[in-house]
């Protein structure tokens, strides 16, 4: 029991860095003072929400991938299940990292577009399913989410920029040719 307890507490167990292509490692001595007050959670309590928090938005976009045809009929409440889905990833991310650093990598120069552009479907999507209650803008806003969710989860993985790019490029090309024809 000893093992659990030395492996999964606070005391030795920094916090999560969110990496990217270009980023470097920073080491968990250092670490320890990124911390932010209001979540000093351990490694494995980190880990545990983070996984908690992806299950539940991958729960409500499959909700809405099942259900599309009912939902489709609802645009209202499909669009208020996606956009959970949505905050949830990045809460998600936000514990795993802590909300400071996550908040300050996400301002980053080169993540800001996507910052934007992802906080603002989430926020037109409530505001076209709520407020203006247009079903088309509110279908572009939850595309738009669900781009700005795929970005966001390969452009971790190594080489996952570029390989977003190549994908990017090569669809632009194939949406030009049919444009042209």
């Amino acid at each position: 029991m000893d093992f659990f307890t030395s492996r999964f507490s606070g005391s030795n167990a920094g916090p999560v860095h969110l990496q990217d292509d270009n980023a470097t490692v920073a080491n968990n001595n250092n670490a320890s003072d990124d911390t932010d007050s209001i979540l000093k959670l351990s490694y494995f309590e980190r880990i545990s929400l983070f996984i908690v928090c992806i299950l539940g938005c991958y729960a409500c976009y499959a909700i809405c991938f099942i259900f599309f045809p009912v939902l489709s009929l609802k645009p209202k409440k499909f669009s208020l299940i996606w956009t959970i889905g949505s905050v949830l990833f990045l809460v998600a991310f936000a514990i795993l990292n802590g909300p400071t650093n996550f908040f300050k990598h996400a301002i980053s120069v080169e993540r800001l577009p996507f910052t934007l552009s992802f906080v603002g479907s989430i926020v037109t999507t409530l505001l076209f399913s709520l407020v203006w209650k247009n079903n088309l803008l509110v279908i572009i806003s939850c595309v738009i989410q669900a781009i700005c969710s795929v970005y966001y989860t390969v452009s971790y993985f190594p080489y996952g920029r570029q390989g977003l790019r190549l994908t990017t490029g090569v669809a632009r090309s194939q949406v030009e040719n049919w444009l042209s024809v």
